[in-house]
């Protein structure tokens, strides 16, 4: 479990990380395990290189570096609690 990832949610800070090569920065909302056993977050993407502001779902075996930032948010009016394919949650806004 990453206590930095489950710490954002709660206090509804912004996270930071590298994936695919790419620093990204997110809104963090829910937080767990796929039925294949791998740690998944659902973020909101605010800045990335080669992407849009967007929805996303990030495999964690391939994100490093993973800080928590400053930077708070107000969680978005279209986040769906529930995520199907995060099958055990953690942590969930």
């Amino acid at each position: 479990m990453n206590q930095t990832i489950s710490d954002a949610i709660k206090n509804k800070t912004l996270i930071q990380f590298d994936y695919d090569n790419i620093n990204r920065k997110v809104e963090p909302y829910c937080y767990g395990t796929t039925a294949a056993g791998n740690e998944a977050l659902r973020a909101y993407q605010t800045s990335g290189e080669k992407s849009k502001m967007a929805w996303k779902l990030y495999d964690l075996t391939k994100a490093s570096n993973i800080t928590a930032t400053n930077e708070s948010f107000q969680p978005r009016k279209d986040y769906k609690p529930g995520d199907k394919i995060i099958s055990t949650v953690i942590s969930q806004i």
